[in-house]
């Protein structure tokens, strides 16, 4: 497979909506990465700089100083404030395409024949497929606005990840893996590349390196704020996530996973904020009979004095092709206030 780059593409086309979903493993094992940096928006390279050591990031005036790669999708109960990637909108293998991630993600709103573009995602990867770069063009102009450089390390695991927010070879925050094989895996956030980490996300493992625990130090005092216990089913599947805010008294959030008997797919994400033992929130799933997802629908329970009810909060449809790579997504609200539709561009594989 050879390296693979795209150029700027013409926002003219009408292409567009919902939010790319790429397929990350737990605790960012596997996820995508880069090798060689990639500029398909000029004739530039982008490096980051690389990890020295944990208590002090490396301040990257510009390019050329060393390389990037992403977060995984269980890294934190909540994205950091001011460098996550954007969050996949369904759990992992729900919209993950044959391919290993498409080239162009472009989104317009949801309306017959739109043709104002909303913006647009672009992605370049190397020869394993795995993601090198990133480009947002958030404001729909055909020019990017954020550049996110990605890179792993000799054995395949990510190494650090990069952002320009201005797309001027400066780099505004960065993010480091450190790993204890076996044990427990580090992310080190420096949300304004001021040679300091602001935030410490450390994951740990079981003997089957599965996440089981993840703790967030907000302030990278020594101290997590934040805790995430996981448990797994006997199949290996996940199937409880409990959210712990050490700060307050207050109760677990807990995710419990349900999946369907025959088949084996994800049926319900069921949330219970308080641990009380009722649901307050819950995202359904359908599938086609390929196996692939098709639609995800999340409900909202209110519990009040006067009575009960369950409205529906938003949902996300996937067309695909005959492999199961996602041609198209919708996201709408009900009140319509975020209604879009996505596209999405292989073409960089053929």
């Amino acid at each position: 497979m050879k390296s693979q780059r795209r150029s700027a593409v013409s926002l003219a086309l009408t292409l567009a909506t919902a939010s790319v979903a790429a397929g990350c493993e737990y605790a960012g094992y596997g996820l995508p990465g880069a090798t060689t940096p990639h500029d398909d928006f000029s004739d530039e390279t982008f490096d980051a700089p690389a990890n020295d050591q944990e208590g002090e990031a490396p301040v990257a005036e510009g390019p050329g100083e060393g390389p990037g790669e992403g977060p995984g999708e269980i890294e934190a109960p909540v994205e950091p404030e001011a460098a996550p990637a954007p969050a996949p909108e369904a759990p992992q293998g729900i919209v993950g395409p044959h391919w290993p991630g498409p080239c162009v993600v472009s989104f317009v709103p949801m309306t017959e024949n739109a043709t104002r573009s909303l913006g647009h995602l672009e992605y370049a990867y190397d020869d394993e497929g795995r993601t090198t770069d990133e480009w947002q063009d958030d404001d729909g102009d055909g020019e990017p606005d954020t550049h996110v450089l990605y890179e792993r390390d000799a054995a395949g695991r990510p190494r650090t990840v990069s952002w320009d927010y201005a797309f001027d070879g400066r780099y505004d925050a960065l993010r480091f893996y450190t790993f204890e094989e076996g044990k427990r895996m580090r992310v080190l956030d420096d949300f304004d590349n001021d040679g300091l980490f602001d935030t410490v996300t450390t994951t740990s493992v079981d003997v089957n390196g599965r996440p089981e625990m993840v703790e967030i130090d907000l302030d990278n005092d020594g101290l997590p704020e934040l805790r995430q216990v996981l448990t797994f089913d006997a199949t290996g599947r996940l199937a409880q996530q409990a959210d712990f805010d050490l700060r307050t008294t207050d109760r677990a959030t807990t995710h419990r996973y349900v999946y369907d008997a025959q088949t084996g797919h994800l049926q319900t994400v069921d949330t219970d904020a308080g641990d009380d033992g009722r649901i307050d929130e819950q995202r359904a799933y359908t599938w086609t009979a390929q196996g692939y997802a098709e639609t995800e629908e999340r409900q909202v329970f209110v519990y009040g004095p006067e009575g009960d009810e369950a409205f529906t909060a938003e949902k996300i449809a996937w067309r695909r092709d005959g492999d199961g790579n996602v041609l198209e997504s919708t996201h709408q609200l009900p009140d319509g206030q975020v209604s879009r539709r996505a596209f999405y561009d292989y073409a960089c594989w053929r």
